[in-house]
């Protein structure tokens, strides 16, 4: 039996309240294995064909706010790793997130998926991004449902 050994785990983080439990087992699965936290957070690529003139000045700013989202998540999570003395890289990423986030991963990588835990009368399902993600990774991938 081979023995997994984990170099990182790796955080996708939407900065949401419902995220929190699972920002905080992350740190605490990170600080007792003694590896790096890394907080990622993906914004959607910008696809602006046949804009209208003036419609890329409001389009600038929300990506500006996005951005600034983007910044306020992973800032939480340092915040918090750093309370707890784990090791944290923030990364913000732009494009599809299942994508980048499974892009940004190594073999070596954990990753652990904050989900909403949405369920259908055919049984529990994961979110389309989580969905894919789990799909697509090149390591293991621990998916969290939120409580609630």
């Amino acid at each position: 039996m081979r023995l997994l050994v984990f170099q990182r785990i790796l955080l996708p983080t939407d900065g949401s309240e419902r995220e929190l439990r699972a920002v905080q087992e992350a740190l605490r699965l990170a600080r007792a294995i003694n590896v790096e936290l890394v907080a990622i957070h993906v914004l959607p690529a910008a696809e602006l064909g046949g804009v209208f003139k003036g419609v890329g000045t409001v389009l600038q700013g929300y990506e500006a706010q996005l951005l600034v989202k983007a910044q306020a998540a992973v800032d939480r999570v340092e915040a918090l790793a750093k309370a707890q003395n784990v090791s944290v890289q923030k990364l913000i990423l732009r494009g599809s997130p299942a994508e980048q986030i499974a892009g940004a991963a190594r073999p070596t990588d954990l990753l652990i998926m904050p989900t909403k835990g949405l369920s259908s009368a055919r049984g529990a399902r994961l979110g389309s991004v989580t969905a894919r993600v789990v799909e697509i990774a090149a390591c293991p991938v621990l998916v969290y449902r939120a409580a609630g």
